[in-house]
């Protein structure tokens, strides 16, 4: 038990005439900072990666931290108990328990992460929650007869927003079979049952890690990796569940109870058509969200919600997953889209950032008097991004840095995400004699015909209907295709706003939608999305892609760690 050993004493029995060994174990959790009882949080310690925490902790200092260490003892100020000996990095095949082995990592972990401004606050809290160790005191009179090491303590929710976090990729995923295992970044976590205990975890350092894996650090982020979008309160935006096929067709009721929606999304994912996208429903992810990137930090990586989240607000030339795992690909698709076609490249320009560029161009300019200042502040902030920032029309470049995006363009897009907000909280709020328009009207006749675009996009590509395709700037006709058609279904948009109780006029839909799309793109830009091509690896059953079922989120099935 290294460093923890000092926690163990014998406790004398008089009536056995015998001494009896008591230890304590750390129970890994996350913690929100709230007081669930009176010495809750007495007995808890948050894991932060500073020296004082290594020490409550039972953990010996990094490297980097035994001159601080040393200093602390000289000065007097505190006495801690490691000494020389405790600095050696611990030796994998030694006989010390694996779970100190995964202290450590979650001390690297978050140490690194606060040195990139990962967290929004120094504190736990119910939106942020962070790793700690609660001190459990055992007595070994009641351990298992195969055990031969204390184990410590957690639960499979909080294992799995952990692996997620240490940039890990579930493999397996079946906690009712026993059978978990997932690699990555460095780390390896397998299981194995015991009839006596349960799930036992065994954790390996197999390598060294790298701050490109880290996640973002919140618990809307961490909702991701279970498909559920937590979605934004003041905009009056609620839950939702995407992660399988039946909860994007749950989601699709709750938009459309008409059933509309539900019909075409299940056209979309037809098996002859193409039966992993969800074309124009999956805007759905940078509408409902709210900005999860913490403001001064460059952490963008998120897990993916959905089984295929490419779309207009963020187009990525990867190949589906099901045409991958498919003998031959799915027919009545465009030439282009077939795998065999297309390149395995990122497309170097965003056709839907170009065709809502130049749409919004031509409108202001054949309406220039009664093209109103909102408008016209979409353009101009779409522009300055355009001339300032190269990412933001780059795909390519936006892309390949993942955490190492410009932290200036970073905090430009998350200002104008932020203003974007502003004016539609505005809107959402307004009482008479001022127009409302509620935003999740607004955001639900949008999807209930984005749904719509890839049939129309690749309709007009193909010229069918007396209709061929407009410009396209040099693109994919059948995305640039798409974007004209989102702003061809504008009128309908304001009829469906309308049909859910918001009396406003078409303009103002207009002006309403383009600040919507603005800001979706401003999401998409501050935001990377794991798993959305070859990067998620090979997976086994009882996962999608890293995803995890939804209804493992929260759940307190115990498991062990060797």
């Amino acid at each position: 038990m290294g460093p923890w050993a000092r926690e163990t004493c014998l406790r004398w029995r008089w009536k056995q005439f015998r001494f009896e060994t008591v230890f304590t174990v750390p129970e890994i959790i996350l913690w929100d900072g709230v007081k669930e009882e009176s010495d809750f949080a007495s007995r808890t310690e948050t894991i932060n990666g500073t020296p004082a925490s290594r020490d409550r902790t039972h953990v010996a200092p990094a490297p980097n931290q035994t001159m601080q260490i040393h200093e602390e003892k000289a000065s007097g100020r505190r006495k801690l108990m490691f000494t020389n000996r405790t600095f050696r990095a611990l030796d994998p095949q030694s006989e010390l328990v694996c779970w100190l082995g995964m202290l450590e990592a979650l001390h690297e972990h978050e140490a690194d992460v606060e040195r990139f401004n990962g967290y929004r606050c120094p504190l736990p809290t119910p939106e942020q929650l962070r790793p700690a160790v609660t001190f459990r005191r055992r007595s070994w009179d009641f351990q298992s007869s195969d055990t031969i090491r204390p184990h410590a303590v957690s639960n499979i929710f909080d294992i799995a927003v952990l692996v997620h976090r240490l940039g890990m990729t579930w493999q397996d995923f079946r906690p009712q079979d026993g059978l978990l295992r997932a690699e990555g970044n460095g780390h390896l976590l397998i299981s194995t049952f015991s009839r006596s205990v349960g799930i036992i975890l065994q954790y390996m350092r197999v390598g060294p890690s790298s701050h490109s894996n880290h996640y973002i650090q919140s618990t809307a982020a961490d909702k991701m990796g279970f498909g559920i979008l937590a979605g934004f309160p003041p905009l009056d935006i609620p839950e939702y569940t995407i992660g399988s096929t039946s909860e994007v067709l749950a989601t699709a009721d709750r938009l459309d109870p008409s059933g509309t929606l539900r019909r075409i999304t299940t056209d979309i994912r037809h098996p002859q058509f193409c039966p992993t996208c969800l074309f124009g429903f999956s805007d759905i992810i940078p509408l409902a969200s709210g900005m999860l990137r913490a403001r001064g930090s460059t952490i963008v990586r998120l897990p993916v919600p959905s089984e295929y989240v490419v779309g207009l607000t963020c187009h990525r030339e990867v190949s589906p997953p099901a045409y991958r795992s498919t003998a031959s690909p799915p027919v009545n698709l465009v030439d282009e889209f077939l795998p065999s076609k297309r390149p395995q490249q990122t497309d170097p320009t965003p056709q839907a950032f170009q065709v809502f560029h130049h749409r919004l161009q031509q409108h202001i300019a054949s309406h220039p008097e009664t093209t109103s200042p909102t408008l016209r502040w979409v353009l101009a902030q779409y522009e300055t991004l355009q001339r300032t920032h190269p990412a933001w029309e780059d795909e390519p470049l936006a892309l390949s840095l993942l955490n190492d995006r410009p932290l200036p363009f970073l905090d430009a897009v998350h200002d104008t995400w932020d203003q974007a907000t502003a004016y539609l909280t505005a809107l959402d709020a307004a009482t008479p004699p001022l127009p409302r328009l509620r935003y999740a009207a607004l955001m639900a006749a949008h999807i209930a015909q984005a749904v719509h675009y890839w049939k129309d996009a690749t309709d007009r590509v193909k010229g069918e209907g007396g209709k061929g395709p407009r410009e396209h700037f040099g693109g994919k006709d059948w995305v640039a295709e798409g974007a004209h058609c989102y702003w061809d279904y504008l009128p309908v948009v304001a009829a469906g706003v309308r049909a859910r109780g918001c009396l406003v006029e078409d303009g103002l839909v207009r002006e309403a939608w383009c600040v919507m799309m603005l800001r979706a793109f401003c999401w998409w830009r501050a935001h990377y999305m794991v798993g959305m091509g070859e990067e998620a690896g090979r997976v086994e059953v009882g996962v999608e892609v890293g995803r995890l079922p939804s209804r493992w989120w929260g759940s307190r099935l115990p498991v062990y760690v060797g």
